[in-house]
């Protein structure tokens, strides 16, 4: 559909779709990868560490850092030209959802998360 095209790029929230990170199939992102037939870009990636307060949908620190494991393990044969977590920082403001979903929190230290992030230059 994009012919002139240089690269197609996602977004991903599998939180949205998915209980759990264990949940997400093997090829999710190079299905995707596939169909582009370009180079790929995540352009907003995250995943909440909220309690919800909904049966299974509950999210914490823990399951983030285990859910961009995932992810740099899922998108190896992918080879993304960028990925980008989509929030670094609360926003206040925002549907608790997406204000978890941050890589510092409001005190300034670092979740799991962080450090699974980052070992994955």
């Amino acid at each position: 559909m994009f012919p002139d095209a240089d690269l197609i790029a996602f977004t991903t929230y599998p939180a949205l779709v998915f209980q759990s990170p264990a949940e997400i199939p093997d090829d999710y992102y190079t299905e995707a990868a596939e169909r582009a037939g370009k180079p790929v870009a995540f352009t907003e990636i995250g995943w909440h560490a909220a309690q919800l307060g909904a049966p299974g949908w509950d999210s914490d620190e823990e399951e983030q850092a285990e859910f961009i494991r995932t992810y740099l393990r899922l998108t190896e044969d992918v080879e993304p030209v960028l990925s980008i977590w989509a929030f670094l920082y609360v926003l206040p403001g925002q549907p608790i959802i997406f204000e978890t979903m941050t890589l510092v929190r409001p005190d300034g230290s670092f979740p799991p998360a962080w450090d699974a992030w980052n070992q994955g230059e």
